[in-house]
C-alpha cells in the first residue's frame, strides 16, 4: 500500500457515498467526508504511508484508534478485553 493507493481508495469511497446519497434523494455532504472502518494492521499501514499517527478515543473494550486523512476518518477497534 502506498499514498496513491490510499488517495484512490478515499476518492472511490467518496464517489460511492455521493452516489448513495443521490439514489436515496439526499443532498451529498459538501465538502465530502467519509468514514472507513479498518483493522489495526490496515490502520498501521495507512499511518506509515501518510506519515501521521492515529489517536485513541475511549478505553477498555470500547477503545477506538482514529486517523483523519484526505477527508476520510479511518477507525479501527483498539479495545482490549477488560
Amino acid at each position: 500500500m502506498n499514498r496513491a493507493d490510499i488517495d484512490a481508495w478515499i476518492d472511490a469511497r467518496k464517489a460511492l457515498d455521493a452516489a448513495k446519497a443521490r439514489a436515496l434523494g439526499w443532498r451529498p455532504i459538501d465538502p465530502p467526508t467519509t468514514y472507513e472502518f479498518v483493522t489495526m494492521p490496515q490502520l498501521a499501514d495507512i499511518e506509515r504511508c501518510v506519515g501521521a499517527s492515529s489517536r485513541v478515543t475511549g478505553d477498555g473494550s470500547a477503545a477506538i484508534r482514529s486517523l483523519y486523512y484526505g477527508g476520510c476518518l479511518f477507525q479501527a477497534p483498539a479495545g482490549r478485553a477488560d
